[in-house]
């Protein structure tokens, strides 16, 4: 809580929206970073919210602001498609999984107001992290623009997920329309 108190606290209610994300191995390599949504803290450094990442093992996994690594990050409060750019170094063999997961929530989390979306900037997709870990393979190196964090309320995917219309054509064949961009790049269908 340390890392997360504000200057004067006397008549000043903190927001205490936070999330722990870890990035690990199948064999075992661990790496956690840490970001909050606080009141007084910006997007760049902030003496009092934010820790510089030092260093690390196999494995090393951590939020960038200003072009500085953060193991501990203070972000103004949480609103609609805020988002987060993570980095990651790699030291394990390139045939190992790593897996990027939540650790632990607090505050608007816990509601779940908000979905955690990691935006995969490589394969161009979405994952929605507060339904399931994220595994993924990657070379040996560090990796600075690959991955995004992104808040969404449900009300808004309920509402993107409304955008994609089905229609059966008269000779039997199916078409697909969308009113905005979605990134779709295949759909598949089922008969059951």
């Amino acid at each position: 809580t340390q890392f997360f108190r504000a200057p004067n606290t006397k008549n000043t209610e903190i927001e205490e929206d936070k999330i722990w994300l870890n990035l690990t191995t199948n064999n075992g390599a661990f790496n956690q970073l840490l970001f909050g949504f606080i009141n007084g803290a910006t997007d760049g450094i902030d003496r009092s919210y934010d820790a510089l990442k030092f260093g690390g093992g196999w494995v090393s996994f951590y939020s960038i602001a200003d072009g500085k690594n953060l193991a501990i990050q203070g972000i103004k409060p949480l609103k609609e498609n805020t988002s987060v750019n993570l980095g990651f170094t790699s030291y394990v063999d390139e045939s190992e999984t790593l897996k990027i997961s939540i650790d632990k929530i607090e505050g608007e989390f816990n509601g779940a107001e908000y979905q955690i979306y990691l935006k995969d900037k490589l394969l161009n997709k979405y994952h929605n992290l507060s339904s399931s870990d994220y595994s993924f393979t990657s070379e040996i190196g560090e990796f600075n623009n690959r991955f995004e964090i992104v808040f969404k309320t449900k009300n808004s995917l309920n509402s993107a997920q409304a955008l994609v219309k089905i229609f059966q054509l008269e000779n039997g064949n199916v078409t697909f329309a969308s009113r905005s961009n979605l990134g779709i790049k295949s759909i598949e269908i089922f008969d059951f």
